[in-house]
């Protein structure tokens, strides 16, 4: 390698220098997708309802789908009202949608999620930015995270998603309760 790298005009300073360079460059590719992954298990978390402070506890046995939004990101709006829109037609597992937007529950987007906010099996709420970043990492919004059973994380969907995406992910067997509407492709 060496005679290689003199015959191409590099010094062994360059070298060092460009390995050096590379190194801390896959470094940092791999800090950067450390930061984007959740947790390998979803554990309960505090967040803040319309009411007040709440505990987030994932159901044992229940497939959990976490959807992660901005209320300043247009893709995370078209997400949402998707989700509003097509409620009934999603199957039973357990959800939660939440920000760290603070205005949330003033904001007319809330207001427009009435069919949501109406479901039991939705958990709407606003995350501390140090409770979303423990739990959740620091995705690009907005970020949909799968988690099975046994609260183990399964899968990750970045940006606006079709609701027959998230059906790919769930195990035909936890879709028993499946509503009318949507299916396989």
């Amino acid at each position: 390698m060496k005679s290689i790298c003199y015959k191409k005009g590099f010094t062994l300073p360059g070298i060092v220098w460009l390995l050096l360079i590379l190194i801390v460059s896959i470094l940092i590719v791999f800090w950067v997708v450390k930061i984007e992954t959740p947790r390998g298990e979803l554990s309960s978390f505090t967040y803040y309802s319309g009411s007040g402070p709440k505990q987030f506890i994932p159901e044992r046995g229940k497939y959990k789908i976490i959807i992660l939004f901005s209320m300043n990101c247009p893709y995370c709006m078209q997400y949402l009202t998707r989700l509003n829109r097509m409620q009934g037609q999603l199957p039973d597992v357990q959800y939660g949608l939440f920000t760290t937007d603070k205005i949330f529950f003033t904001s007319s987007i809330y207001e427009s999620c009435i069919s949501l906010r109406q479901d039991s099996r939705f958990t709407i709420g606003i995350l501390d930015v140090s409770t979303a970043y423990a739990c959740f990492g620091d995705p690009p919004l907005p970020v949909t995270f799968i988690y099975d059973g046994e609260h183990k994380y399964v899968r990750s969907l970045r940006g606006d998603r079709d609701i027959r995406e998230l059906l790919k992910w769930i195990p035909s067997n936890h879709k028993q309760h499946e509503r009318k509407g949507v299916g396989n492709e």
